[in-house]
């Protein structure tokens, strides 16, 4: 009886045992066998890095950050960062060396626009105090400012054009704006995205009012000009 009870259940099919997993094959490239294999996180940004960023310019942004000053060779550093062009990329150990001497740097114009390519944008306390301590910075010169109004700065605050355009005013003198006549027309396109219309657009606005007055006085020179 133990016997034929048991046959029922031996005559049960079994299950299939799961298949293994076949190894991706990669195509060689070349006669070495060398074969081409893509990261995915190439390129992303690490979550516990972010965190840990965010967490230390939080600290930074504390009223103690006044008080640092850069050793020697912190102050190698940047003065090598304020000297790269304005298309060089910060990396992030670099954006956080200048954020947390921001208030050593305030005395070199050239460091101005390095600064604002530090902030982040969408922390509102952050870009506050940015717009605080750039009040507070040397005049930059004619060349830095047009960092300032070009695609790098162009989901910065409008403050930020408006802060370049009035150092324009104040200090380029019409032979500098000729002489940046390129760019600076190629910067107007980026008004665009200002809720302002065409002819109040700060730097398009600056650089009509400079080409009448321009003429204005070309031609109230042209009489005393004439025999």
């Amino acid at each position: 009886a133990p016997a034929a009870a048991a046959a029922p259940a031996a005559a049960q099919p079994t299950a299939a045992a799961p298949a293994a997993a076949q190894p991706v094959a990669l195509e060689p490239l070349d006669r070495t066998g060398l074969g081409l294999l893509c990261d995915g996180e190439v390129g992303r940004d690490s979550p516990a890095l972010a965190r840990h960023h965010r967490l230390a310019r939080s600290l930074l942004s504390a009223g103690f950050a006044r008080e640092l000053k850069p050793d020697s060779e912190e102050r190698r550093r940047l003065a090598t960062l304020v000297a790269l062009p304005p298309t060089t990329r910060l990396r992030d150990e670099e954006r956080e060396l200048v954020w947390k001497f921001r208030y050593a740097l305030t005395e070199q114009p050239r460091a101005l626009t390095k600064l604002l390519k530090c902030v982040d944008w969408s922390d509102p306390r952050e870009a506050a105090h940015a717009r605080q301590i750039a009040s507070q910075w040397a005049p930059a010169e004619v060349g830095d400012l047009l960092e300032l109004l070009g695609p790098s700065f162009v989901s910065a605050p409008a403050w930020v054009r408006q802060c370049a355009v009035d150092g324009l005013r104040l200090r380029a003198s019409d032979e500098q704006l000729v002489a940046y006549l390129l760019p600076l027309v190629q910067a107007v396109q980026y008004e665009a995205r200002l809720p302002l219309p065409p002819d109040e657009a700060p730097l398009g606005a600056l650089l009509v009012s400079r080409a009448v007055a321009s003429v204005q006085r070309a031609a109230a020179a042209a009489p005393a000009a004439a025999p």
